[in-house]
């Protein structure tokens, strides 16, 4: 049988992370589930939490805050599904959004997928972007990018025009809920600890689209995202 396993990373993230567990364990469809929680708060640990409500989880209680990335890498080392679910504490994913995701790894040139996010209030949050290059750096530094954000040429990072209804193809979705195929993270490898945060998801899809992976959005699965739930603790 299929088994997703189930990465979250923790940062004083207790507010949101019983209602994602909560999550996890509402999916529904005919697959096994393993969840890794790798903690990088041991002043406000979560192993309480994750005990009561995921009794037979994977937790791993880190002695400093050794940043996302690293922490992800850990709890990827410990993982044992064939498909790998990284997963914001601060996300909840609708009960159907695992088994709408799953069926599109039948094609080969998809390495990973992504959801539709929602914010609180149930309005689409943008999560899509366009990798960033040299000449981003110039639309947003002169202000073109804020007073054009629909044009495909100052506006293209952002992706403000990204059609959230329709399933596509996608350079660099938010990893705030983002499916990978055991066989697309064997061909990577780990994610890039000199990105302690932000950026490291940005370099990973890039990563994939450059050895010939697809990244799916699907708007069909869907997952509500409290955006920042553990970066604003800071």
């Amino acid at each position: 049988m299929t088994m997703v396993s189930y990465l979250l990373v923790a940062y004083k993230s207790n507010v949101h992370l019983d209602a994602a567990l909560s999550s996890i364990a509402a999916q529904e469809g005919d697959f096994e589930r393993e969840v890794v929680v790798v903690d990088n708060s041991p002043e406000e640990s979560c192993a309480t939490l994750v005990m009561r409500r995921v009794p037979d989880a994977h937790l791993l209680i880190n002695k400093c805050n050794l940043g996302y990335t690293a922490a992800l890498n850990q709890a990827l080392r410990i993982a044992t599904g064939g498909y790998l679910f990284l997963l914001n504490p601060d996300v909840e994913l609708v009960p159907n959004c695992t088994q709408t995701m799953l069926p599109e790894f039948t094609d080969p040139s998809v390495w990973a997928v992504t959801p539709q996010l929602r914010d609180g209030e149930g309005r689409v949050q943008p999560s899509v972007r366009n990798f960033p290059n040299f000449a981003t750096l110039l639309w947003e530094f002169s202000g073109l990018s804020r007073l054009l954000p629909q044009s495909s040429i100052f506006g293209r990072w952002r992706n403000r025009y990204f059609d959230y209804r329709a399933r596509a193809v996608v350079e660099q979705p938010m990893a705030s809920a983002f499916l990978l195929s055991r066989e697309s993270f064997a061909r990577l490898g780990e994610w890039d600890e000199r990105f302690f945060v932000f950026f490291s998801d940005v370099d990973y899809c890039k990563r994939v689209c450059d050895a010939g992976g697809q990244i799916i959005f699907q708007p069909e699965a869907k997952a509500t995202h409290q955006h920042g739930g553990s970066t604003r603790q800071e």
